[in-house]
């Protein structure tokens, strides 16, 4: 088995992946160096937690950059949080960061076949649903509707998979993450 270390991570940061009036539509974009001769990179979309009501992509850069390091391309994608738009806002958003990495694909050396998702907390709580809802009009929304959301892959580190008894809290009071 090759096995390729890559000690150099180009990183860009704050990159629109949707246009818009919300300043949550952004992602950093890490890519290992030097690049393979030939395209075709795996990739993961990160997804940071924090209760859907906090929290940033740059939270996830040391395992952005230890995906990196194996040979991943990453993207550490901001979405918004509960404050600036109720369920399933977020959702959509992690889903059209998804569209944008595969639409751009090619130039960033990316297999687009080979996309997986990763989030921490609510974060995988996000992931989770890019892992069942390949193409859903109602969460499918924003540019690059000619890219598939759909990811090969989904790592849920300790996000909820279960809201119905979620923390012992009451209806109204989980009701208060997302809709406001």
């Amino acid at each position: 088995m090759q096995e390729n270390t890559y000690n150099e991570i180009r990183v860009r940061c704050d990159i629109p992946y949707r246009e818009g009036t919300s300043s949550s539509w952004t992602l950093d974009l890490y890519q290992p160096c030097p690049a393979p001769a030939s395209a075709g990179l795996p990739a993961l979309v990160l997804v940071h937690g924090g209760g859907w009501e906090a929290g940033d992509k740059a939270n996830l850069v040391e395992w952005a950059y230890g995906f990196c390091r194996r040979g991943y391309v990453c993207v550490s994608a901001n979405y918004r949080l509960s404050d600036e738009a109720p369920f399933p806002a977020a959702i959509a958003d992690v889903k059209c960061a998804v569209r944008w990495l595969r639409a751009h694909a090619d130039e960033l050396g990316v297999d687009g076949s080979r996309v997986g998702s990763m989030g921490i907390s609510a974060g995988g709580y996000l992931v989770c649903f890019l892992g069942v809802t390949d193409h859903d009009p109602d969460l499918d929304e924003g540019p690059y509707q000619d890219q598939s959301s759909r990811v090969q892959a989904v790592v849920d580190i300790c996000g909820p998979t279960d809201l119905i008894n979620w923390g012992g809290k009451s209806p109204e009071d989980r009701a208060w993450y997302w809709i406001q």
